[in-house]
């Protein structure tokens, strides 16, 4: 008895670990059109779990993700949310993870600014600020202006120290 429950117990510490020894976070997401719900901005410049930010611009936290519709090929509107939601288990408690947001996205001008293509925002997730084995995000994009309803393949990644862990593209019409 004691050896079937020892083996029991390998195996399940082996389903939270590879071979290499590291954690394999589980990984769930949906993405499309976004609705949610009790959102508010917060300026995150110079926040502790805030490392790099090429347009550095306020951060939306919402309340809840009401809905995402599923959608590849989306009309753009001005405030059409669109992105993906996701959450990552499993994650290793004593690790601190640097998450980056990036979004590839058509060419857009801003007015009196550089025309860009990209955007990406990195912050530390895990025991640095104590969250735990799982993280829920949101990285979405609201059309505020209409210079950002530019069409073409719009890119969002979610890399997990480097390495991309979710790709998932927009056609935008």
């Amino acid at each position: 008895m004691q050896k079937v429950l020892l083996c029991i117990m390998l195996v399940l510490i082996a389903s939270c670990a590879n071979l290499n020894g590291k954690f394999e976070p589980q990984i769930t997401y949906r993405s499309g059109l976004v609705e949610t719900t009790g959102c508010s901005d917060e300026d995150y410049s110079g926040a502790g779990t805030m490392l790099a930010d090429n347009y550095p611009a306020p951060v939306t936290f919402c309340d809840e993700v009401v809905r995402i519709e599923q959608a590849t090929r989306l009309e753009l509107n001005i405030g059409s949310t669109f992105g993906l939601s996701y959450l990552i288990r499993n994650l290793d408690e004593s690790h601190c993870y640097e998450f980056t947001h990036r979004l590839t996205h058509p060419r857009m001008s801003p007015p009196s600014k550089a025309a860009r293509t990209e955007y990406s925002r990195s912050f530390q997730v895990g025991s640095c600020v104590g969250n735990g084995a799982s993280y829920e995000g949101l990285f979405s994009w609201t059309i505020e202006k209409s210079w950002e309803r530019v069409t073409g393949t719009w890119t969002f990644e979610l890399l997990i120290d480097g390495t991309t862990v979710i790709r998932e593209s927009f056609s935008a019409i």
